[in-house]
């Protein structure tokens, strides 16, 4: 029976083990929760708050993985050191936990049990972008991307690591940027400065170098890529941050958009077995044209 008592289990002032560095957690994404109770959640960045998630993109990664132990109420560092750790997903038999590492465009794996247990490795990498949040059922894997890439958008994020002194000064300049109107607000607070300091290092203020497309890549429990969605005319948004399957269908949300969408799937996607691409889908119900999304709204249903 649910209670509607809410309860902390993790404060922002608690230092939790790093690799290397113990430190207190700052951005919290993602959780998964697994048949005993125990949970495993990420933290993108422990030195930026969302606000300046922004800086992210130049920092050091810092994100990390644990595993809530809910008997002994402890934490555990799963992994550490991650570029922006975001969604989380548990195997169906709980053998392993994913992570999606999202500026590294790739998915971590942590063995749970067995003679691997707490060993690592990649799950599959060279993602057409930004992996966000996970969702997994019996047969495999979505994977949404927050931002999609080709040949034609490159993703800014890839280059950095190659350019330890163009980071650097990025992140200096942000850094100088901010400053100003932070001993402003310290002073004086306000709306004002408020909503400059959110401008500056937020993600929002990215949005118009986002090409407006929306990919998810669907993936088996084994790693292997068996399909993926493409929007690529513009109507269903600018990104996927989350999909949902649900009966027939596909539902996307994304913190870039202000409605939840929903596609009809191809048979033989969520199974591992595509159909082909020339295959026509057979459907008798009413639906828009191909490449629209049907729109749910708060005053109701619309169209793309």
């Amino acid at each position: 029976m649910v209670s509607g008592v809410k309860k902390q289990l993790v404060s922002r002032d608690l230092v939790l083990d790093g690799f290397g560095v113990n430190r207190k957690p700052r951005l919290f994404n993602s959780v998964a929760v697994a048949k005993n109770g125990d949970i495993y959640w990420t933290e993108s960045s422990s030195d930026f708050d969302l606000q300046d998630a922004v800086s992210t993109i130049f920092a050091n990664p810092s994100g990390r993985l644990f595993k809530y132990d809910r008997k002994s109420k402890k934490n555990t560092v799963l992994l550490d050191q991650l570029y922006f750790a975001n969604g989380v997903a548990l195997s169906p038999d709980e053998e392993f936990v994913l992570v999606s590492e999202t500026f590294a465009s790739q998915v971590r794996r942590v063995y749970l049990k067995g003679e691997k247990a707490f060993e690592s490795d990649i799950f599959v990498s060279g993602l057409p972008g930004l992996p966000d949040n996970l969702s997994g059922d019996g047969s495999g894997l979505w994977v949404p991307l927050d931002v999609a890439a080709d040949a034609e958008n490159p993703l800014l994020v890839h280059l950095m690591p190659n350019v330890p002194l163009i980071r650097k000064f990025c992140a200096r300049v942000i850094a100088l940027a901010r400053l100003p109107f932070q001993l402003v607000h310290r002073l004086l607070p306000n709306a004002y400065t408020r909503r400059f300091l959110y401008s500056i290092g937020h993600f929002e203020t990215l949005n118009f170098l986002i090409p407006a497309r929306t990919t998810v890549v669907r993936m088996d429990w084994s790693g292997r890529i068996v399909g993926s969605l493409h929007g690529l005319d513009g109507t269903s948004g600018s990104s996927a941050t989350h999909a949902v399957h649900v009966g027939e269908y596909l539902y996307l949300g994304s913190v870039r958009n202000r409605f939840v969408g929903r596609v009809r799937l191809p048979p033989g996607l969520v199974t591992g077995e595509p159909a082909p691409i020339h295959e026509k889908i057979l459907d008798d119900a009413p639906r828009p044209k191909q490449g629209k999304l049907k729109v749910i709204r708060k005053d109701g249903e619309g169209e793309l």
